[in-house]
């Protein structure tokens, strides 16, 4: 067992003594000085007092402008003051900071008064300072010490109030019993034990204290989780720890709320918004005399769902390290208004109950507290983070904690709980989830195609410098690889980048999913040669020696796998080591070189254990495991065999370790065992691949064969109505299946410049959607999609998105089922392209939604001589706008405006103008006679979020636009202009 921690007695009950007697000192001195009735309540909270000075008050705050106004109370200031409007349970450091706005006649912030402790402010301050260091100095007083600093104390209240009566000529009848008070309770607490200064402070006041002492104390404790290595299998070495701040990118998420699935994308920094949407009280629960929560107040559970590998840790320890940061640095919203933040790892074995896991976490001295703990911590604002409930297994620790803690948050309103999952156990959770949370469910989302080539030069550029870099070559890489479907998860990026790091040639254009994960485990073996490199055993046996423990590796992964297990056991481990002994190989170097070593905690202390790297791997490392025995014995292996035979639901959870045995069978480098991939194809299909567009992303991510295609193809339906949506990430299957398989609906939503899409063209199939953006958003006579259009049969289409000729528009009038039109128009030809839309509508009796984009600077308000037709809805995207063309946009929407109809919307991608601009082109469109719709949905004028607008003046401009026909003013991502708003 741990050892029993060691309690600053004394120290606490300075802390104790400190906030009842310095505190009503400090109140007597705020309330004589800034209101002149010390007995009599205020009447209004602080906020509103200082928002409504008296006229000819001294008070600094009425000296300042109105940003130093907005800067002199932190919003946990403002809250805090809210909460009390009787100004009678401030915190002394708060105390400290409104006697020096709000009281009469003392010295300006700054001055030097402050520190004389001669005067009044320089004795408060004197108070103030000497809690601050009870709080944050970590140690104890000896008996003598202690009775001698409450000398100090007492004789430094009874200063402060002779200083406040002498200043503000305050009658002695007021001051002794003040005096008097200071005095008992300074006496009392001279010879008090510390459960007694504890039990006379009260719980409700010990809110304070203990928030502050335990965000302190958490702070530190947490500041080491920020600085990481993510591939520390790989690099070995410390100078390649990371700090999160520096690597994390944006991430998004979709919110699905409740059983109706209403989605909707969300930022990581609004992941917290959700609770404030649910009525939530905001401010931090300081004390019992608090207002308390309505009755309908829930406590919130955000379960956030992903794959291994989409960055679910890594956005909970971002959290962490936002937690950590200035209010004005953090970037998640609403995180600053939690007191204290709750990490759990469900990986280690920590608990067995909240209690127990608070005395682990918190500061020592809180261990005399015991069974206050709870009773402490329900009252104030917390948010948990609750890591991998995927690795949670009956009758652990961890889940007993777990247990706990959401049985416990039931009760307590102000509680939100994070928590992570993989996909597969989250339905099981939230059945056990008890009635009284608000549920919120989201869905990491992969990291989008923008965001991918960010992503990996963030993390490659974070790398120490080691000799020539080549940034230019790997986002030539990205951009042709970063569209595959893999690189959507987080964790794929950091191998590409790292990969690239060591040695430029480790990634080609053709790298598939199962390749990296082949050159991960090369590599490492490769780094673990050279460590080796002293060794008796030459590098050809070294080889062979590796090679053979590798597949012990591999089998004690798989079993970890299908045990739910990431950490290796005890006996695991000694199987290794011993292993490595049998083959005269060092386990410290072979083991490390293939596993991480995890940091865990639990009621025995701290300590390390191996663990796969990630689940990503261990699947990847279990897979080897079945693909090694097919291999060698292709005709009495059995996959489902090797599995345990699992039953459906366990099946499910294996699809990813299935996926990379489908892979590797597929990998050039593995002899052919057809019945292998036959049986492999079919236990995906049982595990829910059933669709074309999973089986398309599946031939994807592994090396397309044909015994492969001809496997997949006979679980392809012969339904003509099944939908195939054919994305950049799986063109290079589609062409190779497309052929092979029944007819299908096709859908081609492409939007690289480089997407080949001739090769995906076949009569026997119906093509309903033909979008390629690039195209439609960077329009010029080599972006013409004339030629395909004409290839394609066109009968069925109902969604075109592109840039065409005069000519190529007038294909479309053969596209009777067309309903959504996406046209792009600049100077080449744009005449014609008009006037042929005009003309073209008659045919296209569906026809309801039409969307032309214009770049402003590419075309020529002569040009638009012919207004386009009053479709039901009709868009208009004018990029690339600035202070220099607004006259040229207004223009433009002038001259194409239909006839009849006015626009659904305008926006604007690219223009991040500001608000006097925005202004003065709402101004410049309303005098043009732009009209957008009013009634039944219209969106309005729409700017992107890169704006530099504050909410004032968003709200000025929405104002404006709503009142000059143009319905409303909104800002949203830049990705959303390009859509149908």
């Amino acid at each position: 067992m741990a050892a029993a921690p060691t309690v600053h007695v004394h120290r606490i009950k300075l802390i104790c003594l400190m906030e009842n007697a310095g505190k009503d000192v400090l109140t007597f001195v705020l309330k004589r000085g800034a209101l002149n009735a010390p007995a009599t309540p205020p009447g209004q909270s602080l906020t509103d007092y200082l928002d409504n000075l008296p006229q000819g008050s001294t008070a600094n705050y009425g000296r300042m402008n109105n940003k130093q106004k907005k800067a002199a109370l932190s919003n946990t200031d403002r809250r805090q003051a809210q909460r009390f409007p009787l100004w009678d349970n401030f915190d002394v450091s708060l105390l400290h900071k409104t006697i020096k706005l709000t009281c009469q006649g003392v010295a300006r912030d700054g001055d030097p008064e402050w520190r004389n402790q001669n005067t009044l402010e320089g004795l408060v301050t004197k108070i103030k300072d000497e809690r601050n260091e009870l709080f944050h100095e970590v140690k104890d007083f000896s008996e003598a010490e202690y009775q001698h600093k409450v000398n100090e104390l007492e004789h430094l209240f009874i200063r402060v109030l002779a200083a406040a009566k002498t200043k503000y000529c305050i009658p002695d009848a007021e001051v002794t019993p003040v005096q008097d008070n200071a005095r008992q309770v300074t006496d009392t607490f001279r010879n008090m034990g510390l459960e007694e200064a504890i039990l006379r402070y009260k719980l409700s006041n010990m809110c304070q204290l203990f928030i502050s002492m335990s965000q302190t104390h958490l702070k530190a404790f947490y500041d080491r989780v920020q600085t990481f290595d993510p591939l520390s299998f790989l690099t070995n070495s410390p100078k390649h720890l990371h700090h999160i701040q520096d690597i994390f990118c944006k991430m998004s998420l979709v919110e699905g709320r409740g059983h109706l699935q209403q989605r909707r994308d969300i930022d990581t920094c609004d992941v917290l918004t959700v609770t404030r949407r649910a009525g939530q009280n905001p401010q931090p629960s300081t004390s019992s005399s608090a207002t308390p929560p309505t009755h309908d107040a829930k406590p919130q559970l955000i379960l956030i769902r992903g794959v291994a590998g989409s960055g679910k840790t890594t956005l909970l320890t971002f959290l962490v390290s936002e937690w950590l940061q200035e209010p004005c640095a953090c970037t998640i919203k609403h995180l600053d208004e939690y007191d204290i933040v709750v990490r759990v790892l469900c990986r280690d074995d920590e608990g067995p109950s909240l209690q127990n896991f608070l005395k682990v976490i918190l500061p020592n001295h809180f261990a005399v507290m015991d069974e206050h703990l709870i009773p402490l911590l329900q009252q104030c604002k917390v948010l948990f983070l609750i890591d991998g409930l995927d690795e949670l297994s009956p009758g652990t620790p961890s889940h007993s904690l777990v247990k706990d803690i959401i049985n416990i948050s039931k009760y307590s309103p102000d509680f939100t709980l994070v928590c992570t999952s993989r996909p597969e156990t989250v339905q099981d959770f939230l059945a056990k989830v008890p009635d009284g949370y608000e549920v919120w469910d989201m869905e990491m989302r992969s990291v989008s195609h923008e965001q991918r080539i960010h992503f990996v030069m963030k993390h490659y550029n974070s790398f120490p410098d080691k000799g020539v870099k080549d940034p230019e070559r790997l986002e030539y890489l990205m951009k042709h690889i970063g569209w595959k479907d893999y690189l959507g998860l987080p964790l794929n990026l950091h191998f590409i980048a790292w990969l690239f790091y060591f040695n430029v040639d480790n990634i080609k254009i053709t790298t598939t999913q199962t390749s990296l994960y082949v050159t991960i485990r090369d590599w490492c073996i490769q780094k673990l040669q050279a460590r080796l490199t002293g060794h008796p055993q030459d590098i050809k046996t070294r080889e062979v020696l590796i090679s053979m423990v590798l597949q012990d590796i591999y089998d004690t992964s798989l079993q970890a796998l299908l045990q739910d297990r990431l950490t290796l056991s005890k006996q695991e481990e000694q199987k290794l080591i011993c292993c490595c002994f049998g083959k005269g190989l060092p386990s410290k170097e072979v083991i490390p070189a293939f596993f991480s070593l995890q940091d865990t905690s639990d009621r025995l202390g701290h300590h390390q254990k191996y663990a796969a790297p990630h689940k990503s791997l261990q699947e990847f490392y279990g897979a080897s495991a079945i693909v090694h025995k097919l291999v060698e014995d292709s005709h009495s292996a059995n996959i489902r065999r090797m599995l345990h035979d699992p039953p459906p639901e366990q099946l499910r959870n294996l699809r990813n370790l299935l996926l990379h045995v489908a892979g590797l069978l597929c990998h050039p480098n593995t002899p052919l065992c057809a019945a292998a991939i036959q049986e492999v194809v079919d236990l995906l299909a049982e595990t829910g691949v059933e669709r074309c567009d999973d089986w398309l992303s599946m031939l994807e991510d592994t090396e397309v064969n044909r015994t492969a295609l001809d496997c997949v193809v006979r679980h392809i339906t012969s339904d003509k109505r099944e939908m195939v949506i054919i994305t950049d990430s799986t063109i290079t299957s589609a062409r190779a299946l497309l052929p092979l398989i029944p007819s299908k609906v096709v859908r081609i939503q492409l939007s690289r410049k480089e997407s080949d899409v001739q090769g995906l063209i076949f009569e026997h199939h119906k093509y309903i959607d033909l979008s390629l953006h690039h195209q439609y958003r960077h329009p010029d006579q080599a972006t013409l999609c004339d030629s395909l259009l004409r290839a394609m049969p066109r009968s069925h289409l109902d969604w075109f998105t592109g840039h065409l000729s005069g000519a190529g528009t007038q294909l479309l009038q053969e596209c009777r089922a067309l309903q959504w039109l996406h046209l792009a128009v600049c100077d080449q030809d744009a005449q014609k392209i008009l006037a042929a839309i005009s003309a073209v509508h008659a045919s296209l009796p569906q026809l309801h939604k039409l969307c032309l984009h214009v770049p402003v600077g590419a075309l020529k308000t002569q040009a638009c001589t012919t207004r386009l037709p009053s479709c039901p809805w009709v868009f208009l995207v004018l990029s690339g706008v600035d202070e220099r063309l607004l006259e040229e946009a207004a223009q433009i929407a002038q001259l194409l405006q239909p006839t009849q109809r006015p626009y659904w919307s305008i926006s604007f991608p690219g223009s991040s103008m500001k608000a006097d601009v925005w202004r003065r082109c709402l101004h410049k469109l309303a005098n043009a006679g732009v009209t957008v719709m009013r009634r039944g949905g219209g969106v309005g004028i729409v700017a992107p979020h890169t704006s530099p607008i504050t909410e004032e003046e968003q709200w000025e401009l929405d104002t404006l636009a709503s009142t000059t026909m143009l319905r409303a003013f909104t800002r949203r991502p830049e990705e959303d202009l390009w859509q149908y708003l």
